[in-house]
């Protein structure tokens, strides 16, 4: 009773920003039933992670969520084991099919390697580490064959990608927001803003530290930078782009006219 109360207030951040993220074109669909994640633990014959849980909750499974892709539901689970194969680790690290017999894009998975998000069918996926060792949160995993090598496993599962399916899910939310904002779909909160990054535990400037740091030179990057952030209403910010842009190309026209417009916006 005490994991499940402390999971209601680990991903109450989900249901408190329904609407929100409805908004932000998150598809959310019906909860499942306790029964069904029963079942569903029964069928996989290991416990699933509490914050997945309470996600299904919640949501039973997100239709196309950011870079992710589908967060399968309940029935998609098990169509994919069906299709792709897991079994509860043993103690031993194999893969689902070493000799990639079967020929499919999710071969040299290892068998405990629980497959819950893809972007299409047979495609760049999201794994569960079963491993019980690990703790009740199983560490998640992109899998890609392209980098995947069947005798490479050990190698492999020390790329863990997300310490949680939580982390997971938290971290794009800054963007999918903001995205969100300059597409016109929903109106700036700076207090749903600064909710989200709380959340994600990113920063809204981090595009443009990240972007500067890598690209010194790239003008019209900077550009599109600056209308980002002019249209979630960060105007500190839109400013520093624009500028960055007229200090790497001094007549470009385009950057001195929405570095004006936003000017105006900081009198």
């Amino acid at each position: 009773m005490q994991i499940e109360d402390k999971n209601k207030i680990m991903l109450n951040w989900l249901s408190t920003y329904k609407n929100i993220l409805e908004a932000c074109r998150v598809n959310y669909m019906p909860p499942a039933t306790e029964q069904e994640i029963n079942d569903l633990e029964a069928y996989l014959q290991v416990p699933l992670p509490p914050s997945f849980k309470e996600f299904l909750r919640i949501s039973n499974g997100i239709k196309e969520y950011h870079i992710y892709g589908t967060i399968f539901s309940i029935e998609q689970i098990k169509k994919s084991v069906k299709k792709w194969s897991f079994s509860p680790w043993t103690g031993q690290l194999e893969a689902v099919d070493p000799n990639n017999e079967l020929g499919h894009f999710y071969s040299y998975r290892p068998k405990h390697f629980l497959l819950f998000s893809s972007f299409y069918p047979g495609g760049d996926g999201y794994c569960m580490n079963t491993n019980p060792e690990g703790g009740e949160e199983y560490k998640i995993y992109h899998y890609d064959i392209e980098f995947v090598e069947v005798d490479q496993l050990e190698e492999f599962i020390k790329q863990v990608k997300f310490v949680s399916f939580e982390e997971m899910l938290s971290q794009p939310l800054l963007e999918i927001y903001s995205y969100a904002v300059q597409r016109g779909e929903i109106k700036a909160d700076r207090q749903i803003r600064k909710a989200f990054e709380k959340i994600s535990g990113q920063k809204i400037d981090a595009p443009i530290t990240k972007f500067l740091s890598k690209n010194p030179s790239d003008y019209k990057h900077s550009l599109w930078l600056g209308k980002y952030y002019f249209g979630i209403e960060e105007y500190e910010l839109a400013r520093n782009c624009f500028q960055y842009a007229l200090d790497a190309k001094p007549d470009y026209e385009e950057a001195k006219i929405h570095l004006e417009d936003t000017l105006s916006k900081l009198l």
